[in-house]
């Protein structure tokens, strides 16, 4: 099984802080993303957080570092269905801020 690169590292936090900028943008909070019970605003650490559990309930992986390239694809593809919903249109960082 093949382990992330430290180039699709870069490329998820770049992705995080994407998710994060856009919901923040439509004024969408993380209660409302995953119906919990109090307001918080996204960043880039609470949808990192998301995309942890994601990949634990879909793969029983407890951390991104152990998610092969398949299954980081696999996971960021539920996200953009997810965030689609919201009007969110993600594109993939090529420049791994």
């Amino acid at each position: 099984m093949e382990i992330r690169t430290i180039q699709q590292n870069k490329m998820l936090h770049a992705l995080f802080r994407q998710i994060a900028k856009g919901l923040n943008d439509e004024g969408i909070t993380m209660q409302e993303l995953i119906k919990d019970s109090f307001d918080m605003y996204a960043d880039e650490h609470s949808i990192k957080y998301l995309f942890k559990q994601l990949a634990n309930k879909a793969y029983g992986i407890d951390s991104t570092t152990k998610l092969n390239t398949q299954q980081i694809n696999t996971l960021i593809d539920m996200f953009t269905k997810k965030l689609g919903g919201y009007g969110i249109e993600l594109i993939l960082p090529n420049d791994h801020e």
